[in-house]
């Protein structure tokens, strides 16, 4: 997925699970640089790494006591 835009969702829900860029790059297998971009809408974010995302954000908030379940829109879409 790769439209030029700031994914404000993925910042949002990474905050609030309180993860920092360095953990989600560890988490899909890249840099911290190159997972900024794309945060930052400058670089591509693969179905796979998507799906990564979207199944440890679910598992911290499970283990937070939290009945929010996100679908990839929840964290993905403007």
């Amino acid at each position: 997925m790769h439209n030029g835009k700031k994914l404000h969702k993925l910042k949002y829900w990474r905050g609030v699970l309180g993860l920092r860029q360095e953990d989600v790059a560890t988490l899909i297998g890249c840099k911290k640089a190159y997972y900024c971009e794309k945060e930052n809408g400058k670089a591509e974010i693969g179905l796979s790494e998507m799906l990564t995302i979207q199944k440890a954000f679910n598992k911290k908030l499970e283990k937070m006591g939290s009945e929010t379940v996100l679908i990839l829109d929840d964290i993905f879409l403007p």
